[in-house]
């Protein structure tokens, strides 16, 4: 058989080349739309397919004629060139060749409109990578506003894509509020009208508007986030949005933009009573998001708050296993009594209902009902094998809703401590005080004086009348310095730490840490030892080598250097810690 020539090989490939052409134009035929009262063409099967899966560009957002010509002209290159263009970026930002960079990305958006990660990596890279290349902090602003800008824009080609307002959530939230230049970002994106505008076709500014306090920029966090919550749950023009996220941290994000909002009020501005009803909007909005049922990585569905139910549901299995084996779990418990370790208080809790306990008697019961249940796991094997024969069905169904309520309870415990949901909802419960606004309103005080270098308690000035001021019994007033507001402060919360063991944990501490660091600074300052029963001396015993990045004591080694008269104690004012009596610095000086 005589081979083809090399030439005659090729006319073949192309003439299959071309005669392949024909169905493939069929099939990839797009979908056509005439005038009014005309019929549409419904295009090819890939056509179909698209509108069918809701991929086609029309159901993802909008139609860019620049970015549709530019994805026909790659003729199949496509990803080469947006690889291409990606290197040329980052090339680019090596330079600092701000310009080109902006251009790569540009022609990269329109030849790849729909891929997720291109905007968010980009977008990452302009507010976090790029913007810190930059020394001004407006210059900075500037570019973390570049990146946000650029997000919106991705949102427009991918309308149903919740990542992108989760993402636009995350940055207005954390790169503007949480940066280092915070306080300089967070007040120009106040008065930031033209950014504002570009948000007017989505969210009515008061939506953002904290009143007197601005436009803020953890509000319009929430906004997003909200947005992303009614993507998924609504829909956009009939078509609900795929979840693409773990169901506990997608609808976590909302809420948690209300207590991060107050709390950078209350670093900013005087404490006043606004802030009690902000912080009960948090807590009702993290209450809320607790008794949601949402699905876990295991496929299960649970509520944040649903605990009590599943621990009622499980003490009435076991009550009802135990009617075909009477006395047997007694008699376990009991010789392993010592082991398990609870109060006879702790008993009284864990055998009243639940429903009417208060917060505090629920986590001491809880707290017993974890030691007991690890004595029980075992003990209820045992009490399923004391069962007679006869009764075995029955008690084989119990012992395996009680092992699956004993899952159920590790899953929500693991998602509860995942988020710290426990600490939020005692934190945000307990800022709602009076007590609570009295200890911001000393660490406040803390802060101006700190700034102000007036550390010590000093004797209150008339200025006008050039002597002291006297309080009711004629005797000169004492005014606290940036020491003793600091430990009035923590001494609140030291306190309420004791009936909330969900504030030991390192989140709370960390907040605090700061603060701590600032009153070792000070008491060095004045040649003075460390304060004697300082009130967060607990946390930082618990914490050693955290506590010790802040250069803040142990008790241990407060006891060797009051041994070895380290810092000999230096005489000052008496020092006035009582919480609940702030003093009015505004007419003192030092």
């Amino acid at each position: 058989m005589n081979r083809l020539s090399p030439f005659v090989q090729k006319i073949i490939y192309i003439c299959l080349i071309v005669a392949l052409l024909v169905p493939l134009s069929f099939i990839a035929r797009p979908a056509s739309q005439r005038g009014e009262g005309g019929q549409g063409d419904t295009g090819g099967r890939l056509a179909m397919l698209r509108w069918q899966y809701n991929m086609s560009q029309a159901k993802l957002g909008e139609i860019d004629p620049a970015s549709e010509t530019m994805k026909l002209m790659s003729l199949g290159f496509r990803s080469v060139a947006a690889t291409s263009l990606w290197l040329n970026a980052i090339d680019a930002q090596v330079k600092k060749d701000w310009d080109q960079v902006a251009t790569a990305l540009n022609t990269l958006m329109r030849i790849q409109p729909n891929f997720h990660k291109v905007w968010d990596h980009q977008a990452h890279n302009l507010s976090y990578n790029i913007s810190v290349e930059f020394d001004d902090y407006e210059q900075r602003y500037s570019w973390v506003k570049k990146g946000l800008l650029l997000l919106r824009k991705g949102l427009s080609y991918n309308q149903r894509d919740h990542r992108f307002t989760d993402t636009l959530g995350k940055y207005s939230g954390q790169k503007i509020g949480r940066s280092d230049e915070k306080v300089e970002f967070r007040q120009l994106f106040r008065y930031d009208d033209d950014y504002h505008a570009s948000l007017d076709d989505i969210f009515d500014r008061d939506s953002y508007d904290a009143g007197q306090y601005g436009k803020d920029n953890w509000l319009l966090a929430y906004q997003w986030f909200n947005r992303s919550m009614a993507m998924v749950e609504q829909g956009v023009a009939g078509e609900k949005a795929p979840m693409r996220t773990k169901e506990l941290m997608f609808y976590m994000n909302r809420p948690a933009q209300l207590r991060n909002h107050v709390s950078s009020l209350q670093r900013e501005f005087p404490p006043e009573e606004s802030f009690k009803f902000k912080w009960q909007s948090a807590h009702d909005e993290w209450n809320e998001y607790g008794a949601r049922e949402i699905r876990t990585s295991s496929n299960l569905r649970i509520s944040l708050d649903g605990m009590e139910q599943t621990e009622m549901s499980m003490r009435k299995w076991r009550e009802e296993l135990d009617v075909f084996a009477p006395g047997v779990r007694a008699k376990l418990l009991a010789e392993i009594d010592n082991q398990i370790s609870v109060s006879p208080e702790e008993r009284r809790l864990i055998n009243l209902d639940i429903e009417t306990l208060s917060e505090d008697e629920k986590l001491k019961a809880r707290l017993a009902m974890a030691r007991i249940e690890m004595a029980n796991k075992t003990v209820d094997e045992s009490v399923l094998q004391a069962v007679k024969s006869a009764d075995r069905l029955v008690a084989d169904e119990l012992y395996l809703k009680i092992k699956q309520a004993y899952f159920r309870l590790h899953v929500i415990e693991l998602d509860r401590s995942t988020i710290n949901y426990q600490y939020w909802k005692d934190r945000t419960f307990l800022e709602m005080s009076d007590e609570a606004l009295v200890a911001h309103q000393s660490f406040y005080d803390a802060h101006d004086k700190y700034r102000a270098a007036i550390y010590d308690d000093f004797v209150a000035f008339d200025k006008q009348q050039l002597h002291p001021m006297l309080d009711s019994n004629g005797v000169a007033r004492i005014e606290r310095g940036a020491i003793a507001s600091f430990i009035a402060g923590f001494q609140f919360w030291a306190d309420v730490s004791k009936n909330y063991p969900s504030l030991g944990s390192s989140a709370f501490f960390d907040i605090m840490l700061e603060d701590a660091g600032r009153v070792r600074e000070m008491v060095d300052a004045l040649g003075r030892p460390w304060p004697k029963d300082f009130p967060f001396q607990a946390f930082i015993d618990a914490n050693p080598s955290v506590a010790a990045s802040y250069r803040l004591p142990n008790s241990e080694s407060l006891k060797l250097d009051a041994q070895s008269g380290a810092l000999p104690m230096r005489p000052s004012l008496e020092v006035n810690v009582d919480s609940s009596n702030p003093v009015d610095s505004s007419e003192s000086q030092n």
